[in-house]
């Protein structure tokens, strides 16, 4: 009678959000135009509070700020100005006087997005193609959208709550979908932690 022995190791969740941000910074980058720092930063912010808003997640890791010309996620800002070398692998970054400037180096990877954020990047990619980075400013301060309303309750340097995307309309994700996603989340964390 031989023996199995069992090899004890806990359950191993793999975390791809870098990897998923860096490709959507190539995806951006490779399908508009005059995509600098500030207008990349503001398709980010549509990218994840529009598919919030629709699906109850957003789309990176990013925690997103009240700064004076909009909504910032202030650690990929820092990390644009002093890249580490998990993200120069993915984009070569280029300023002169007034831009900052990227050049993808790898291929964009669709199979690390679901189809309904693929179809949302490119809505998004399409709407703002050619758009320069002071229309985004002013589309990121709308009355009433998540940098408004914090920004007019807490001021500047607040983070943006992205349950304010959750404004009611019909194509909306209902708050009790909501609280089921993130309980589920917050389950599927402990079991795995």
């Amino acid at each position: 009678m031989s023996t199995v022995r069992r090899v004890e190791s806990g359950p191993m969740l793999i975390d791809r959000s870098k990897e998923r941000l860096f490709n959507l910074i190539i995806y951006y980058v490779k399908n508009t135009r005059f995509c600098y720092k500030t207008k990349l930063l503001k398709l980010l912010y549509f990218s994840d509070f529009l598919h919030f808003k629709i699906a109850g997640k957003a789309i990176t890791a990013l925690t997103y700020s009240t700064w004076e010309k909009g909504p910032v996620p202030v650690e990929l800002y820092r990390e644009i100005d002093k890249p580490g070398e998990e993200l120069k692998k993915y984009v070569a970054i280029r300023r002169d006087d007034t831009k900052v400037m990227f050049e993808p180096l790898k291929e964009f990877d669709p199979m690390l997005f679901s189809k309904r954020e693929l179809a949302l990047i490119g809505q998004i990619a399409k709407s703002f193609y050619k758009t320069d980075s002071n229309d985004m400013v002013e589309s990121t301060h709308l009355k009433n959208h998540p940098w408004d309303l914090t920004m007019n309750t807490y001021g500047a340097n607040h983070k943006i709550d992205y349950r304010l995307a959750l404004d009611g309309s019909e194509d909306c994700i209902r708050p009790e979908k909501h609280r089921e996603i993130e309980s589920d989340k917050r389950l599927i964390k402990r079991i795995f932690s």
